[in-house]
């Protein structure tokens, strides 16, 4: 019985760690709310403005839809909801070629939490030229625990030291990447609990 036990809690271990481990795309504007005006800038991001609900979210990466038009460096940053601020999170810069075609620029993998009843604005900045692609807010997206929210948006300036400054009222193309809530972990939890249950009853019935 003890080994039996043993090896519920185990499988308990290994679902919660593999349900921490794997990280899906939990928010992406583009199915909604499509951004289809192009704009291309140099040094500078059309930034998102995204609002956390009651609870953190955990983020492992985002990205941007759009196109790089030259062989140059990428960062992907994320600013609380001020003008005038530094990045709470930037990756460092990371070397990128010259596209032909719009797609996704991903980040690296990193962890990051917004916190929950708090606004962020996140983007992708670029030390050549890029296209961006925006539209006005016409529809509001809430996935994941995320909401783009229809607030004026900053821009991203200065590649080097960025400082988030004045934008407009604009939604960029944006999906996020993160870990499941800790809700699905608990009923990964719960069911082989009631799995494990039901089975040490099944055992003492047969003895």
């Amino acid at each position: 019985m003890r080994a039996l036990q043993r090896g519920f809690l185990a499988l308990a271990i290994l679902i919660c760690g593999l349900s921490q481990s794997q990280a899906s795309i939990i928010f992406n504007t583009m199915p909604d709310n499509p951004a289809s005006t192009p704009e291309t800038l140099l040094g500078r991001s059309i930034m998102n403005v995204i609002t956390v609900g009651g609870s953190d979210v955990d983020i492992t990466g985002f990205g941007t839809f759009g196109r790089l038009e030259a062989d140059g460096n990428l960062k992907w940053v994320i600013f609380a909801n001020s003008l005038g601020s530094s990045p709470l999170f930037s990756t460092g810069p990371v070397a990128a070629s010259a596209a032909v075609s719009n797609s996704w620029y991903d980040s690296p993998a990193f962890a990051f939490t917004l916190k929950a009843n708090t606004t962020y604005q996140l983007g992708l900045m670029a030390d050549q030229l890029f296209t961006y692609n925006w539209d006005f807010p016409g529809v509001t997206v809430s996935q994941g625990g995320l909401t783009q929210s229809d607030g004026d948006n900053g821009n991203a300036e200065d590649f080097a030291n960025p400082v988030l400054t004045s934008g407009g009222v604009v939604v960029n193309s944006l999906r996020i990447v993160g870990v499941p809530e800790p809700s699905s972990i608990a009923s990964f939890l719960v069911g082989a609990g009631l799995a494990g249950g039901a089975a040490l009853r099944r055992r003492r019935r047969s003895a």
